[in-house]
């Protein structure tokens, strides 16, 4: 059975940045890039300093996370944050200092990053991976996702942005919250009616706090164990259900909505609210976008594999036939 891989880098001891750091800016209003996915999880290219290649695409991360085999660590240079994986494993790290940033038109100069082993997320994706993109690059922009076709396009956020007039409507339009750097939705399911679930496009699979565990059991349809992979490369056996469905906002139900369960007591201990995770699936509802800086989502619905399994709270508009 193949490995059910999970991120959620967290940054835990969260401090305030550097003084004086730089940000990130778009150079043009918006760009349109490819991407590919690897067990579910969308690859992006970038390019730090002289290394360019494959970057995962992380709402689960908190920033750029840079993989050590590329990048000298700065002497001398230390703080206080620690990152964890979603099984709890914890690990301290150095930075590098980077001249350049680029991901599409979206760059950064002359800042310090974060470097991790990332030797498991490689081993699990079959690619050579440069690092992450987290929450500190996505809420410089609106990201725009159509996971079938392969695009994403980036937009400047907040009031640099432009709304293109000729857009089609969006199906599903929605808000969410912040909890740390995770965006948050309310969801349901099974008898747990009021769950608060980050989504993380760095994991493959919906997972919940194990203490849920026994209020979805009266409502899954099957019940078995998998193995959960964490990005820091320790596996462990999970409960995993298959629900009657998974309720987002009540804007939308999934049928057979899978779960995974882990002891999520690490994210709770450092601060977060969340009950669990919503998983890269959430992405193969169409062209999904997500806007950190007006904490909203749009939602495009796409005729799938995914979307057949969905329930729509309210019926889409008919289309008129004149």
């Amino acid at each position: 059975m193949p490995r059910i891989y999970t991120t959620l880098l967290a940054m835990l001891c969260l401090t305030g940045g550097l003084s004086g750091e730089t940000t990130y800016q778009m150079s043009q209003e918006s760009c349109d890039m490819p991407f590919i996915i690897k067990n579910k999880l969308m690859l992006v290219r970038g390019q730090a300093d002289s290394h360019s290649g494959y970057f995962l695409f992380d709402t689960g991360a908190s920033e750029l996370v840079l993989n050590k085999r590329f990048f000298l660590r700065k002497q001398g240079y230390r703080t206080g944050h620690i990152y964890a994986d979603v099984h709890g494993r914890k690990a301290r790290h150095g930075y590098s200092f980077i001249s350049h940033f680029g991901w599409g038109s979206l760059e950064r100069q002359n800042f310090y990053a974060p470097r991790l082993d990332l030797s498991a997320l490689e081993a699990a994706l079959g690619e050579e991976i440069i690092g992450i993109i987290g929450y500190d690059v996505l809420r410089h922009v609106e990201a725009e996702v159509d996971y079938y076709a392969g695009q994403m396009r980036l937009s400047r956020a907040g009031e640099g942005a432009v709304p293109v007039a000729e857009a089609p409507l969006p199906d599903l339009e929605f808000s969410f919250q912040l909890d740390g750097h995770l965006p948050v939705v309310r969801c349901a399911a099974g008898d747990a009616g009021s769950l608060l679930l980050g989504i993380d496009s760095g994991t493959s699979v919906n997972l919940m706090e194990i203490r849920l565990k026994k209020k979805l059991a009266g409502k899954a349809m099957q019940q078995r164990t998998i193995p959960l992979l964490g990005a820091g490369g320790q596996e462990k056996r999970a409960p995993y259900f298959v629900m009657e469905s998974l309720e987002v906002e009540q804007a939308y139900s999934v049928l057979y909505s899978r779960v995974a369960f882990s002891d999520l007591s690490m994210l709770r201990n450092y601060g977060f609210r969340v009950d669990g995770l919503i998983g890269v699936n959430f992405f193969r509802l169409g062209r999904v976008a997500i806007n950190y800086d007006t904490r909203h989502i749009r939602v495009w619905l796409g005729d799938n594999d995914y979307t057949m399994r969905l329930q729509l709270a309210r019926p889409l508009p008919a289309i008129s036939a004149g």
